[in-house]
């Protein structure tokens, strides 16, 4: 699904694509094999921040998602 691996050795992709409620969001990443990704550290949520920085959004609808490698 084109996951990208980050320096924790987890996979991220963001989807902007469409807006989803948490428990639509939660499910599509479950269908993947993922999960929304868990701000428990400092790493994961730099992450996080990156891909959010980067995102091209007209506004904010968002399922990012985090793998599960």
């Amino acid at each position: 699904m084109g996951f990208d691996t980050e320096d924790n050795n987890r996979g991220y992709k963001m989807f902007d694509e469409e807006y989803l409620e948490w428990d639509n969001a939660t499910q599509k990443c479950q269908a993947l094999g993922a999960r929304l990704p868990v701000l428990s550290d400092a790493a994961t949520i730099k992450i996080v921040k990156k891909y959010l920085d980067t995102a091209d959004f007209d506004v904010f609808e968002v399922c990012f998602i985090l793998s599960t490698l």
